[in-house]
C-alpha cells in the first residue's frame, strides 16, 4: 500500500474505491467490516475490489522481475557468458 500511495508504481492504476480500501486496510489497519459500514457497501464487494487491486500489484511486480531477469541474461550474453551459469527465480 505504501509503496502505491507513495506515487512509486504510477504504471499501476486502480480506481478512486480501490484506492480508499488501500489507505483503510493497509494503512490504518481497518477491516473490511468497518468498511462496510462506512461505505454502505457489502463487506464482499469491497473484498472484491481489493483483490483485484492485489492481482494487479502482483502482476505488475512480476512484471518487473521477469524483465530484470531478461536485461540480466541480456547482459550476460553480451559479455559472453554460458548458458550454463544462468539460474532459476527463486521462488
Amino acid at each position: 500500500a505504501t509503496l502505491f500511495l507513495s506515487r512509486r508504481l504510477p504504471e499501476v492504476r486502480l480506481s478512486p474505491l480501490q484506492c480508499a480500501i488501500m489507505v483503510a486496510v493497509g494503512c490504518q489497519h481497518r477491516t473490511f467490516d468497518q468498511l462496510a459500514k462506512e461505505f454502505a457497501a457489502p463487506a464482499s464487494q469491497l473484498l472484491a475490489l481489493f483483490n483485484k487491486a492485489m492481482h494487479k500489484l502482483g502482476n505488475h511486480f512480476r512484471a518487473l522481475l521477469e524483465r530484470q531477469e531478461e536485461e540480466a541474461d541480456a547482459r550476460d550474453a553480451a559479455a559472453g557468458g554460458s548458458s550454463a551459469s544462468q539460474r532459476p527465480l527463486a521462488s
